[in-house]
């Protein structure tokens, strides 16, 4: 991405579970039960010490209204952040996308816009398909986008709702997806120091493992009649998805910082670098932490209270971290998603 003036957050949110519609562990295993599955004799605690998930949002919202909801958080949180400097109907650019869309068509960022009511004439919109990747693939472009023509203002934002909707009980893996959306808004500023905001950003595709992920019965392959419910399948190659993320993006964010310290230096005394990666399980991600040197309380989630959001784990994770006052001015975020094609996608954000 070229660094032309500074691209940089000035607001976030996300969809607030409803407390009714958490599922805990022993409610999600009781069902794998009802459905025949082997759960190995594993409780609920099990599960938590497994793969770090406690609870999980399985709600009654489509994608699109998780994606709108979040949108008008982080629209209200940049209105306050810029002194009302920024309204809705100044945005330039909707980017939105997911693994678990309401519908092929039309695009969710395309309804995103028309219920925010932002003018069509100086607005594109457009969704991203690439699984778990999607939404930090489409901030990616979104900034691309915004330095090239010189827009100032892009909300990007996602709904995910495998949990309620693509999560067939038909394996364990059922415990692992949540529900939820989350959004940012950018700002492009194009006299703006390079140094803060999004400074870096790398984006790696390998298709020759495309076969590991499925949605299975959705889409028009004709195949999709042979299985009985839809469901975000990792077929039999979960055990390969795990090996293959932990030392791609290891590898991935290992070399971007090795580029980013040649060029900056190293971390003045009070600054902290974050890993927010994507929210697959806690083991997983953890050891990519440990493989870069950053403490496991530098890598931040919330998955223990959300499960799997797909590629709303990061947006979600950002909004309650920044909402929480975490972040320091020259702080460090490695924003690392992976997933199904297998796509990954990682962005350096200096936070200024």
């Amino acid at each position: 991405m070229s660094q032309s003036g500074s691209l940089h957050i000035v607001g976030t949110g996300e969809s607030s579970p409803v407390p009714s519609e958490l599922v805990d562990n022993e409610t999600v295993l009781a069902v794998l039960r009802q459905h025949g599955i082997d759960t190995r004799g594993k409780n609920g605690d099990d599960t938590e010490s497994l793969i770090g998930i406690r609870t999980r949002w399985w709600s009654t919202k489509g994608a699109t209204e998780h994606a709108l909801e979040a949108a008008r958080e982080a629209i209200a949180d940049a209105g306050h952040r810029t002194g009302d400097a920024f309204q809705a109907e100044d945005l330039s650019l909707v980017h939105s996308g997911g693994s678990s869309p309401d519908n092929v068509f039309p695009a969710c960022a395309c309804e995103v816009q028309g219920a925010l009511g932002i003018p069509p004439e100086g607005c594109e919109a457009r969704d991203i398909s690439l699984a778990c990747a999607s939404w930090l693939d489409a901030l990616v472009l979104a900034g691309a986008r915004m330095r090239t023509k010189s827009m100032r203002w892009g909300l990007v934002t996602v709904g995910e709702c495998i949990g309620s909707r693509l999560n067939a009980p038909s394996s364990l893996s059922h415990c692992l997806w949540g529900d939820g959306g989350g959004a940012v808004v950018l700002e492009h500023d194009p006299d703006g120091d390079p140094g803060f905001g999004v400074v870096a950003d790398r984006a790696v595709s390998d298709g020759q493992f495309a076969h590991w992920t499925r949605s299975l019965k959705v889409g028009t392959h004709p195949d999709h009649e042979s299985f009985e419910q839809p469901d975000a399948s990792m077929l039999e190659f979960g055990r390969d998805i795990h090996r293959y993320a932990i030392r791609t993006v290891s590898k991935v964010i290992a070399e971007m910082l090795e580029e980013h310290r040649a060029k900056h230096g190293e971390a003045a005394e009070g600054e902290t670098t974050y890993l927010l990666p994507h929210n697959s399980n806690l083991g997983m991600v953890q050891q990519i932490g440990k493989r870069l040197g950053i403490p496991a309380r530098h890598v931040l989630t919330r998955i223990r209270q959300r499960g799997n959001t797909s590629s709303a784990s990061i947006p979600i994770t950002l909004a309650h971290f920044a909402g929480a006052g975490r972040f320091q001015r020259g702080d460090l975020l490695i924003l690392a998603a992976f997933g199904g094609g297998m796509a990954i996608d990682i962005v350096f954000y200096r936070w200024p």
